[in-house]
């Protein structure tokens, strides 16, 4: 299929197309900004989606076999790093380090349980907001929260939600610009992204999650409450029960990563490296088809200041905070598989495959700028199903070109993924720029 926008209309349009190519062959992609043009650009090999799971309160050396059975058995699909280090005591501190990179204060080490504590500009800058202003996706999902954005409405009093929903392991309503100027009002953007954690396997289901989401199980299955019922075991067994839908996921499968960790470990532990990180030593794996050498273990020295990196990087963000230390090291060589190394300004081209070899694309249309029904579409030899203006969001079908496709890759569904299957000459073609 090839789209053809009208001249003026293209220009005004913004269209965001996100690609997954899938093909035995070695295939570049294109590079990102950093914020800092002496940092070299690490981007993990064609990295779409990242899930962040964020358990509670054990130190790395807890996590074995005989504790943590499921857990343990999921290192030998990832990479394992033994010397990560949360940033701080208590939890708050570090959700807020692992979303913004801001310094933990008196408050937030104190679990800012009356809920007195919301960063407001410029420190309120977050994740969601680097996101958002490139045009991707981001959700928090909240395990028992009882409705979108849950989060106490007056200043000055104890937290209601202290024990299963944890307002205190929901960063993202302690920032100004997400949760908006009056607490008693929940605002529109704060509904849009931070919801129940329910919303996760419709989300999956429908080829949906957002680029980065933020999982994280309530106070019980997150090992945080401890007690027989509500220890590492407990945590270990939600991991069994919730990762695999995680895992047999398109959005999982093709080109994204886990990242399995705790927030601290015990308050005892105050362990850290950095200069910047001294909340203990936890267990953390990474698990994705872009990591280097499955099964192994990473020495490397990392905090979730080097996580919230690893994450600013694989979307070409800049950095915030502590994310911008020297000492912060994203996950490197160590953890990906990574094509190259590029500085700020440069752009790494698309590859082109050998000549005549069969390549898949997946793409979707982000946005447009444009209603649909003013895209013109033209389709050349379409066998299979057709994927027509008309057709509704979520829809899946199939094309199957022939020939090489030459020209931009555009479409007219809002919202649905298209594959596409062509051959490899028209590759170099395609505006991997950007994507």
């Amino acid at each position: 299929m090839i789209t053809r926008i009208n001249g003026r209309r293209a220009r005004r349009a913004q269209v965001v197309v996100a690609l997954a190519i899938s093909t035995a062959l070695a295939l570049g992609s294109a590079a990102g900004a950093g914020a800092d043009p002496n940092r070299p650009w690490r981007r993990p090999h064609h990295l779409k989606h990242i899930f962040h799971i964020v358990l509670e309160n054990y130190k790395a050396e807890d996590v074995t076999p005989a504790a943590a059975p499921y857990l343990a058995s999921l290192t030998q699909q990832g990479v394992t790093l033994d010397q990560m280090y949360a940033v701080d005591h208590n939890s708050l501190s570090n959700y807020i380090a692992m979303t913004s990179g801001n310094t933990p204060n008196a408050a937030t080490k104190g679990d800012c349980f009356q809920y007195d504590c919301i960063f407001e500009a410029p420190l309120d800058r977050n994740i969601g907001d680097q996101l958002e202003e490139r045009g991707r996706s981001w959700k928090a999902y909240m395990e028992s929260m009882p409705a979108p954005c849950t989060h106490p409405t007056v200043s000055g009093q104890l937290d209601p939600y202290l024990v299963g929903y944890a307002t205190r392991h929901n960063p993202f309503v302690y920032y100004r610009d997400v949760v908006g100027p009056d607490i008693t009002v929940k605002s529109d953007r704060c509904v849009e992204h931070d919801v129940p954690y329910t919303q996760l396997s419709t989300d999956l289901a429908n080829e949906t999650a957002p680029e980065y989401s933020l999982i994280v199980p309530n106070t019980c299955n997150d090992g945080h409450d401890r007690g027989a019922n509500c220890s590492l075991p407990t945590a270990d067994a939600w991991l069994a029960a919730n990762v695999p839908q995680i895992l047999a996921s398109d959005d999982y499968r093709h080109s994204g990563a886990l990242i399995i960790t705790f927030d601290e470990s015990e308050g005892a532990d105050t362990r850290g490296c950095c200069g910047n990180a001294s909340g203990g030593k936890i267990f953390t794996t990474v698990l994705s088809q872009a990591v280097a050498h499955p099964g192994t273990h990473s020495a490397v020295p990392y905090t979730h200041y080097s996580l919230l990196r690893t994450i600013e990087d694989a979307f070409g963000l800049g950095c915030l905070g502590h994310a911008c230390d020297a000492a912060t090291q994203p996950l490197g060589t160590d953890v990906w598989l990574v094509k190259n190394h590029h500085r700020r300004g440069e752009h790494k081209p698309g590859l082109p495959p050998t000549p005549g070899a069969e390549v898949t694309v997946r793409f979707r249309l982000r946005s447009t700028g444009l209603p649909a029904d003013e895209l013109g579409v033209r389709s050349e030899r379409v066998q299979g199903d057709r994927c027509n203006r008309g057709s509704p969001p979520a829809t899946r079908c199939h094309q199957s070109f022939p020939r090489p496709i030459a020209g931009r890759i555009g479409a007219a569904l809002l919202g649905s993924w298209c594959p596409l299957r062509f051959r490899a000459p028209s590759l170099s073609s395609l505006p991997l720029a950007g994507c």
